[in-house]
């Protein structure tokens, strides 16, 4: 953040989520605008049109920051995205990086409205990691995506696995 303050170069419109589907993307802009980041302003989107967005700014090399939230699969769709450092900000982001849920069976059918959350399972998961699996089970056009790239993490880390399968 104080790097960010202090930057020259990046461009001083924070782009992010809307409301849907980050709820708390835009009242946590508003207070690092308000408490450390006075010259910047936010613009939110829809997911399709921050993605483009991204892309075109990745692609222009342009310096900028967007809200994400992690686990997701933009995280993993964007790799040249750099997390920045919260500093004080960081106990604020509670929901960063987990997942726990219940384990699913072979064929048995995902609720899609559940999909990110309930299919990660019993996986011990690193944000960069779970971004990732995101990503390639977005990629997926499969009912059953977010399970199948569940197991295949599993079959390909079984010691992390079994560590933590109690």
């Amino acid at each position: 953040m104080t790097d960010l303050a202090a930057s020259n170069t990046v461009n001083k419109t924070i782009i992010g989520f809307a409301r849907d589907p980050c709820a708390r993307c835009p009242d946590l802009v508003a207070t690092w605008i308000k408490e450390r980041l006075p010259q910047f302003r936010y613009e939110s989107y829809p997911i399709v049109d921050l993605e483009k967005i991204v892309a075109a700014k990745i692609q222009a090399k342009e310096e900028f920051v967007s809200t994400w939230w992690a686990p997701s699969a933009y995280s993993g769709q964007f790799p040249e995205m750099q997390k920045l450092n919260m500093e004080e900000y960081t106990a604020d982001l509670f929901n960063q990086g987990k997942a726990l849920i219940r384990k699913y069976q072979p064929g048995e059918k995902i609720p899609l409205s559940q999909t990110a959350l309930n299919a990660y399972t019993s996986v011990f998961l690193g944000t960069s990691v779970i971004s990732e699996l995101a990503y390639k089970a977005s990629q997926l056009k499969s009912d059953n995506a977010p399970y199948e790239i569940a197991m295949q993490w599993i079959k390909d880390n079984q010691k992390t696995f079994d560590m933590f399968s109690w």
